[in-house]
């Protein structure tokens, strides 16, 4: 597809698709001649994913052109690739483990996570931006009175 086309699948203009590929967020596309490239369905996930990172996470492009750096480091594996992209991003605050529901939180977490299998749990506790992330909505939810999860059946706020 040309650049018209991507933005128009994208919703996306074509200045800011340009700005993109400036600013390296976006691969080049394949030329097809001095003037012309051909973009394909990746630079459309691509697109949407950068979209999705500036417009709803509200990350700045440098932040989002260093996340795709680890996304795009074929040296190394998935699980590193991605733990180092979502270490890049911005992070939340450390849970308050003097606070009554982030205590809670942590209990629910890990007994969530042992009903799932998950090996190794317990190290997510010290080093996972998305077990923080976990724990904080969990602790939110109990401050609200708000059940959660699957054996819950409470659904609104009390």
């Amino acid at each position: 597809m040309r650049l018209a086309e991507l933005s128009e699948r994208s919703g996306v203009s074509t200045a800011t698709i340009k700005y993109y590929l400036r600013e390296g967020l976006l691969p080049p596309g394949r030329q097809v001649n001095a003037r012309t490239a051909e973009y394909d369905e990746e630079h459309l996930r691509r697109l949407r994913l950068v979209r999705a990172m500036i417009q709803v996470g509200r990350v700045p492009v440098a932040k989002v052109r260093e996340v795709l750096g680890h996304v795009d480091d074929d040296s190394l594996g998935r699980t590193i690739r991605l733990g180092a992209a979502m270490w890049s991003l911005p992070q939340v605050p450390d849970p308050d483990e003097e606070d009554e529901a982030v205590r809670a939180a942590h209990e629910e977490v890990a007994a969530l996570l042992d009903r799932l299998g998950w090996e190794n749990a317990e190290r997510l506790t010290t080093i996972s931006p998305a077990y923080r992330s976990l724990v904080l909505a969990v602790a939110a939810f109990r401050r609200i009175g708000y059940g959660w999860g699957p054996n819950s059946s409470r659904r609104t706020p009390s």
